[in-house]
């Protein structure tokens, strides 16, 4: 085993570093068996192979890569990241329209371009906008919502050799469990508490207020637990977060 970058070189060097990992509070919670309390060895090695296959080392790969439904996935900003690092990636420009609620996004490989886009009209569609009480992402952040998911189509249908069908973790929590024809074998996510508190009784999130429980921000993301149990919490406390607020938080998750 390579001491300086810690990266397994044999199968059973992994297993050895898997067996390490796992005995250890690092890792995050979508790889702990919510029955018993302990590492789930059998996705971390799965997230690791995965992870070498699309060039991550083994801790990039447990901090980027879960597994939703079955399917591995790779977390916010990293797929963006594995693309920029293909030798052929040229560049990707980004654009909405606010007349038609459509994100516009553009990747450029070698020359030749690809353009996607996703619309709100695409969203109510493939029902992913939410119930008027519900004040998930999708409610509260629509055009960055459309802007990642124009983006993941347009990286996967550009760089399809440098994702190996790894799809955003965030589409794939808006997948049904059915979407694929495979056991769930991860341990189920449980789903936020329903807020009744009305959006116009919310009120923005003090800076100062905000700044100080970043430290406890910090240690609740970096264990794997979603961003929408996060934000119900605060709403609970009739807290709305700002889109600054949101994207220090998205930033801390990827």
């Amino acid at each position: 085993m390579n001491a300086l970058t810690l990266s397994p070189q044999t199968f059973q060097e992994l297993q050895t570093f898997v067996d390490l990992i796992g005995s250890t509070n690092m890792i995050p919670q979508s790889f702990v068996d919510k029955k018993t309390g302990t590492a789930n060895k059998g996705d971390i090695l799965i997230a690791m192979m995965m992870g070498v296959e699309v060039g991550l080392n083994p801790i990039q790969s447990l901090q980027n890569i879960t597994v939703i439904n079955g399917r591995p996935c790779v977390w916010g900003d990293a797929m963006l990241g594995l693309c920029q690092k293909h030798p052929k990636f040229r560049g990707i420009r980004e654009t909405f329209d606010d007349s038609t609620m459509t994100a516009t996004c553009t990747i450029s490989r070698d020359g030749n371009e690809h353009t996607q886009t996703f619309s709100k009209a695409d969203a109510e569609l493939a029902k992913l906008l939410p119930a008027a009480n519900d004040y998930t992402p999708w409610k509260k952040y629509p055009k960055r919502m459309l802007a990642m998911r124009a983006r993941g189509f347009a990286l996967r249908n550009q760089f399809a050799d440098a994702l190996l069908g790894l799809v955003s973790a965030e589409e794939a929590e808006d997948m049904p469990q059915n979407e694929y024809e495979m056991m769930d074998v991860t341990p189920q996510k449980t789903e936020p508490e329903k807020i009744e508190t009305k959006e116009s009784e919310l009120k923005y999130y003090d800076q100062t207020d905000f700044d100080n429980n970043m430290p406890k921000y910090e240690d609740y993301l970096k264990t794997g637990k979603p961003m929408n149990s996060l934000i119900a919490k605060m709403e609970s406390k009739g807290l709305k977060i700002t889109e600054k607020q949101m994207q220090i938080l998205e930033g801390i998750q990827a």
